[in-house]
């Protein structure tokens, strides 16, 4: 993700750490002008890797590794599907205009709390 300096950056640094998970940090020390630059960033680093080259991109503040990266693959690998997204349940900016309703009414049902 787009790294800035906030302490919730430090505690899904450090759950990285605990787990194994090896992350590359995009836009550290650069100033955030935007969610399209976090999306160039992300475009960018990926034409750099390898074709088969599996790649977990995720936010820097609001997430926190629980697994090693070879249990990770494993349950990507055991969906079968070459591209998969997950999604918030406040799925910003949209929870901002109708508080939520779009996110609760026309997102699908997720099959975890």
């Amino acid at each position: 993700s787009h790294g800035g300096r906030d302490d919730r950056f430090c505690r899904s640094l450090e759950s990285a750490i605990r787990n194994g998970v090896d992350l590359q940090v995009l836009g550290w020390g650069i100033k955030w002008e935007g969610l399209s630059q976090k999306l160039g960033a992300a475009l960018d680093a990926v034409r750099a890797l390898p074709s088969e080259c599996v790649v977990l991109f995720t936010d820097a503040y609001d997430v926190l590794f629980t697994q090693s990266p070879k249990e990770m693959r494993r349950k990507f690998e055991a969906l079968n599907k070459p591209l998969i997204f997950s999604g918030e349940c406040g799925c910003w900016p949209q929870v901002q205009r109708d508080n939520g309703r779009t996110c609760r009414d026309k997102y699908p049902l997720s099959p975890t709390p």
